[in-house]
């Protein structure tokens, strides 16, 4: 009797495990960003793809996290604006935003990002407005994110 029940144990474990890495976002994303249009015309800003690191931690359906900001070119995790979204039958949607404040000016920047997981690749659009004392500009790109595997732990010898 106990053997009978070893099979169908293993089976479910390994089909949990499965929907769980299905479903998981947890863990560092890096890839590329590429801003496309602007309200304020194709001079006002860079349009080379830019590298772009992304954190992620949450639960099945929700998560939060951190994004380095589009329209600059990163090398490190740095300079980032805080995110919170969803992800649904592979839909994935966030919002994230920053505010600060220089010698002159406030500054606020909202952005929308629209997009799809395909394992462990996350590809869409998003959409940055600006607003500087005022005046609104709104930014359009694409962005690309590939999941870093785990980094081994460190071996105590």
């Amino acid at each position: 009797m106990k053997k009978s029940l070893i099979i169908p144990l293993l089976a479910a474990l390994t089909m949990a495990v499965s929907c769980s890495r299905h479903y998981s976002l947890t863990g560092m994303w890096t890839g590329t960003h590429h801003i496309d249009s602007s309200t304020d015309g194709p001079s006002s800003f860079n349009s080379n793809p830019c590298k772009t690191f992304c954190k992620i931690t949450g639960s099945k359906e929700q998560f939060s996290g951190s994004i380095t900001e589009f329209g600059t070119d990163e090398s490190a995790f740095i300079n980032t604006e805080e995110l919170h979204g969803t992800i649904s039958n592979q839909v994935v949607e966030w919002k994230s935003s920053k505010s600060w404040k220089n010698a002159k000016k406030a500054i606020l920047r909202d952005t929308v990002f629209h997009g799809t997981r395909n394992g462990d690749t996350i590809s869409g659009r998003f959409e940055q407005t600006w607003n500087e004392d005022g005046k609104t500009v709104t930014y359009g790109g694409t962005v690309e994110l590939k999941k870093q595997p785990k980094s081994p732990e460190p071996s105590a010898y």
